[in-house]
């Protein structure tokens, strides 16, 4: 895996998807990049209706006391892996030439799609769903390209993503919560380290409209963002590149 080098202080704004320079500048400063029109708009809302559609149809299996335990933590959390969303073409096919090229700079081979990849659900009111600070390497055991995807617009009404722009220069120590059993939970990273190991400017929650995309390194620290009144839902596609 590349090392970079850069000051976290730059690159805040969103960056256009054909400006693979930019692109590639932010992330090497930041370990993470917000880049605007990523994504089609209408590739957005097909992976938008069918993953309500995979929601839907767990939500009336669990009423009916018929969902199949293998997908009970799935339903509980909130998540669906992307091979259950029985899309036209494969999912990877939304990727333009910005993710590839990014993969491939900090991960230094061609990459190819982690299998813990899915779309989740996150709601105002269920604390249970929010994230706390972690990061995905911790996690997955080996250096990933985070690619997240919100499908519909975040970070003012509907929950965001916050992540810490620098933190990918080294894993953070874990603080678990008490019987955690889920992997975000497990890989927790107490909000006082963070804040105690970065300055107030590299916590960094963009605001999202469907289209966008925040690529950032696997070590990069981020959580869920959430401000008091805050009343729509969000749903992501969070993609691991390997």
């Amino acid at each position: 895996m590349q090392a970079f080098s850069g000051s976290a202080e730059r690159g805040t704004a969103p960056v256009p998807a054909a400006d693979l320079a930019a692109l590639s500048q932010t992330f090497a400063a930041c370990g993470a990049v917000h880049v605007r029109g990523a994504v089609d708009p209408g590739a957005v809302a097909q992976v938008r209706a069918a993953a309500a559609h995979v929601y839907a149809e767990r939500e009336r299996l669990a009423q009916e006391d018929r969902l199949p335990a293998e997908l009970a933590v799935q339903h509980l959390r909130r998540f669906a892996s992307v091979d259950d969303l029985r899309l036209s073409s494969p999912v990877l096919d939304l990727l333009g030439a910005c993710f590839w090229r990014l993969g491939r700079q900090y991960l230094q081979h061609d990459a190819v799609l982690h299998p813990h990849s899915h779309v989740r659900w996150i709601s105002p009111e269920r604390g249970d769903l929010h994230l706390p600070f972690h990061q995905d390497q911790t996690i997955a055991g080996t250096p990933l390209l985070n690619v997240w995807i919100p499908l519909v617009a975040c970070g003012t009404d509907a929950p965001g993503l916050q992540v810490v722009r620098g933190s990918w220069r080294e894993l953070l120590a874990v603080a678990p919560l008490e019987h955690a059993e889920f992997a975000a939970d497990k890989a927790r990273i107490d909000e006082a380290l963070v804040a105690r190991e970065f300055d107030a400017h590299a916590f960094w929650n963009p605001e999202f409209e469907p289209g966008d995309a925040m690529i950032f390194a696997g070590a990069t620290a981020h959580r869920t963002y959430l401000r008091p009144g805050m009343s729509r839902d969000r749903m992501s596609l969070e993609l691991r590149l390997v």
